[in-house]
């Protein structure tokens, strides 16, 4: 099995896996919402580690978009449920998210 800083391919599947769940019953819970973009992080590391290491993540990533697509769609309601725990401002702040991570900048997306 390949893993590396805790990112392997069954935690990746069930990172989507849950992704899913959020996504799909979303209802503006704010911890939900963090733990979603906690996720995308992991979702995201793994992809690129595993895929350097040569593990073909391809219908990972695909599932991932999917997903992905409706929280861009619905990126206010996000936005509002993670003013509940603290705004996303200041959560990105303490994770010094790079821009890269498009997740952390809901509030900045057209």
């Amino acid at each position: 099995m390949v893993e590396g800083k805790g990112w392997s391919v069954s935690g990746l599947k069930d990172r989507i896996a849950a992704s899913e769940k959020i996504v799909r019953t979303f209802k503006g819970d704010g911890a939900m919402a963090l733990q979603l973009l906690e996720a995308l992080d992991y979702i995201h590391g793994a992809c690129e580690f595993l895929s350097k290491s040569g593990v073909d993540v391809h219908a990972d990533l695909k599932r991932a978009q999917i997903f992905e697509e409706r929280i861009r769609q619905q990126r206010k309601d996000y936005v509002k449920a993670l003013q509940k725990v603290g705004g996303i401002e200041k959560l990105r702040a303490q994770r010094n998210a790079p821009q890269s991570s498009w997740w952390w900048y809901l509030d900045t997306l057209k």
